[in-house]
């Protein structure tokens, strides 16, 4: 049911009231009716949520991706420095310059 149609049947069961009718028989259906509405817009909104969720996650692995390949060359390079570090100071030692 749209919602053009769920709005004409909650008028609809209204007016039914307003004109006395005992309808008390229907009561249970026509609420269990209007609940699905109810029950229907929260999952289309949880179903947008997901959906953004899903897209930041993308981003977010995305991200990841790209800093875990930054880390991995900052690594590479404090590696690379630290043996040069090593090798200048066993140079200095060496020749005993200090």
């Amino acid at each position: 049911m749209d919602d053009e149609a769920y709005n004409h049947f909650q008028i609809l069961w209204e007016e039914l009231h307003t004109f006395g009718f005992d309808l008390s028989w229907l009561d249970l259906h026509v609420g269990l009716v209007l609940e699905a509405k109810s029950c229907k817009d929260n999952v289309d909104e949880v179903r947008k949520n997901v959906s953004a969720l899903k897209v930041e996650t993308e981003k977010l692995k995305a991200t990841l991706i790209e800093r875990e390949t930054e880390l991995k060359m900052a690594s590479k390079d404090f590696k690379t420095a630290q043996e040069r570090f090593k090798l200048m100071e066993f140079l200095v030692e060496a020749t005993d310059i200090f």
